[in-house]
């Protein structure tokens, strides 16, 4: 039996850094996935050689006329530089579930992820097929006998750790069922600890004490322990519920009525469709996915760190329903101030005041040249008052930039809120796909003041 998780949230997350720490160290890897990534790497670079590979060096190496030789070299370049992406591509979609998960992180990371890679993730995404119905029904009995009386065997989503089904249980109300896949909980912790084994030599190295190699990892164990326990799901929600109340405009959180480590179901109300079904105004309910992501980790330490198009459904009078929170996030009120500091600092135009909060934040390595990341700063135009906020499209780009010329590193406290802000860009990016990610982020601007007042008073107090 297992046993029961606290409702406590600052609990919950101590036990979750617990249980990322043991997967995420080394130690005797499982062979039977030692052998999967055995056969993943040349299965993958296999399957692109004999399926992709040759038209790929056609369209590269095909054109009217003879090519000079610096064009022939550019064009066989690219040609590996796309076979390379292929093959990384079919490798991960070769791990199964964390494989996928992986190249989820991947492909939103924009900006970190070579394009090439990113690019082809965008347009082929890698999803491990559908739960049949029977390991679907056998799971449900398993984990809720007796409770989900019917459910629909195609299902509304799939993703690399979930499936998502409507049913109904068994006092007769509709509901959304969310399901673990199969092998997804061994198969995240094996390869989190074959990377640890891979990763911890690495620690030794003076340069990757900026890249904090173990500490991205654990990030990443902590957020896999939780998605791969669905009761985290049902408190995450229960948290957010309680915490929100009141400010969601436009959303609101389904109620859980069902829960177990493999299961859960989601009250769904008469004349809810999937997102993906309707023709809502989504962008009336982007206020509210913003304080879920951004408000509610500056202002009250917690944060919706897994937002995702497939949870979100239209109702008839407008609003959007959001059906669940498999990963929670929780800042610091040092963290948080200091982030705080920054954005006002960038969206005032002052890079000193960037600087300092970023200092504070500890992004900023003992050895780099302030003075000279400030000038970088100033100097670019991108990053002044005006373009930010007439919508800021290039500025992240920017900072991207600066942050690699001068070794920024984003703290570890802020890893899991990096991961949420991702997947905020992404769903704002699916949702509406023409709007900047500076300018999903721009009606938080006029509440920072509310925003640091209340996290003032919290401190006094």
């Amino acid at each position: 039996m297992d046993a029961d998780i606290p409702s406590d949230g600052r609990l919950r997350d101590a036990e979750l850094q617990a249980r990322a720490r043991v997967w995420a160290s080394p130690g005797a890897p499982s062979l039977g996935r030692l052998a999967r990534h055995a056969v993943a790497l040349p299965a993958g670079q296999v399957r692109w050689a004999l399926g992709r590979l040759p038209n790929t060096a056609l369209d590269g190496l095909s054109g009217e006329g003879a090519l000079d030789p610096a064009d022939a070299v550019k064009a066989l370049r690219g040609t590996v530089r796309e076979a390379s992406a292929g093959w990384v591509r079919d490798q991960l979609a070769a791990l199964g579930p964390s494989g996928a998960e992986l190249a989820g992180l991947l492909r939103d990371a924009e900006g970190l992820t070579p394009r090439g890679l990113a690019d082809l993730l965008n347009d082929e995404p890698v999803l491990p097929d559908p739960v049949p119905a029977h390991a679907v029904r056998r799971a449900l009995e398993k984990h809720l006998p007796g409770q989900v009386t019917e459910f629909d065997p195609d299902p509304l989503a799939v993703t690399p750790l979930h499936q998502t089904h409507r049913g109904v249980v068994r006092d007769g109300r509709a509901v959304v069922v969310r399901v673990l896949r199969p092998g997804a909980r061994a198969g995240m912790r094996d390869d989190l600890r074959l990377a640890a084994n891979l990763v911890a030599p690495l620690t030794l190295l003076p340069q990757t004490a900026s890249v904090q190699p173990m500490a991205v990892l654990r990030s990443a164990a902590r957020r896999a322990v939780e998605q791969t326990d669905l009761r985290h799901d049902a408190r995450n929600t229960a948290e957010l519920s309680a915490l929100l109340d009141g400010r969601l405009k436009g959303l609101r959180l389904a109620e859980p009525v069902l829960e177990s480590r493999g299961v859960i179901a989601y009250a769904l109300p008469d004349g809810a469709v999937p997102l993906a079904e309707s023709d809502a105004d989504v962008r009336k309910a982007l206020p509210a996915l913003l304080t879920l992501v951004v408000e509610a980790a500056l202002a009250d330490g917690v944060f919706h760190a897994d937002l995702r198009p497939e949870h979100l459904f239209a109702l008839p009078d407008g609003t959007l329903l959001l059906a669940g929170c498999t990963a929670a996030g929780r800042l610091e009120p040092a963290l948080r101030r200091a982030f705080l500091d920054y954005i006002t600092a960038l969206f005032g135009g002052d890079p000193a005041g960037q600087v300092d909060a970023l200092d504070r934040l500890g992004a900023i390595p003992s050895n780099a040249d302030r003075a000279a990341l400030e000038a970088d700063l100033r100097a670019a135009p991108e990053l002044s008052p005006l373009r930010l906020l007439r919508g800021g499209g290039d500025a992240v780009r920017v900072l991207g930039d600066l942050a690699s010329r001068h070794g920024l590193r984003v703290p570890s406290g802020l890893l899991g809120w990096a991961r949420a802000l991702l997947t905020y860009r992404a769903l704002t990016r699916h949702l509406v796909p023409d709007m900047p990610i500076i300018q999903a982020l721009l009606p938080l601007v006029p509440r920072l003041g509310d925003i640091n007042r209340r996290l003032t008073e919290a401190e006094s107090g």
